[in-house]
């Protein structure tokens, strides 16, 4: 081989002009950007919005129970309301943090005393009316049930009767 041949040297194949393409679309974009922000009313002249007031972090409600003390004491205003089946009644005592009636309570009657035993709320219960809306109690009745036939459908009404044959 000859150290100093001086054939041309050889042709390089041509670069595509595709990565132009993409640099001017970029340039392009950069100063569309720039453009928006200088006019009045673009996105650096906006004003921000007010920063949202500060959350003042409050303590969760807790309700403790009702001692039973209280509750005995706040019974014997209110017993007057009281209705009695089988010596038994049932209340629920309003709580003053949540504001609902919340604990409940069965009362035993035992000649003149009272036993108090704190209960989930009774099924087949509904609030007494003509109790005072200051009351700290709600009161509870049963719910009469109806007399049930087969199959615990409702019994059929019996036939009227009219006046003579």
């Amino acid at each position: 081989m000859d150290e100093f041949d001086e054939s041309p040297p050889a042709s390089r194949p041509k670069l595509s002009k595709t990565p132009s393409w993409i640099m001017l679309g970029f340039v392009l974009g950069a100063l569309f950007v720039l453009a928006m922000n200088k006019r009045p009313g673009g996105a650096a002249t906006a004003t921000p919005p007010p920063a949202p007031p500060p959350k003042v972090a409050t303590p969760p409600v807790t309700s403790l129970p009702p001692r039973l003390t209280d509750i005995e004491a706040y019974f014997g205003e209110w017993r007057k309301y009281a209705f009695w089946d089988d010596d038994l009644s049932y209340v629920v005592a309003f709580d003053p943090p949540s504001g609902t009636y919340r604990d409940a309570f069965e009362i035993l009657r035992v000649g003149e005393k009272y036993y108090f035993r704190s209960i989930t709320r009774p099924r087949g219960m509904r609030v007494r009316e003509g109790v005072p809306h200051n009351s700290l109690f709600q009161f509870l009745v049963p719910i009469p049930e109806e007399p049930r036939g087969i199959f615990g459908a409702p019994a059929a009404a019996p036939p009227a009767t009219g006046g003579t044959p």
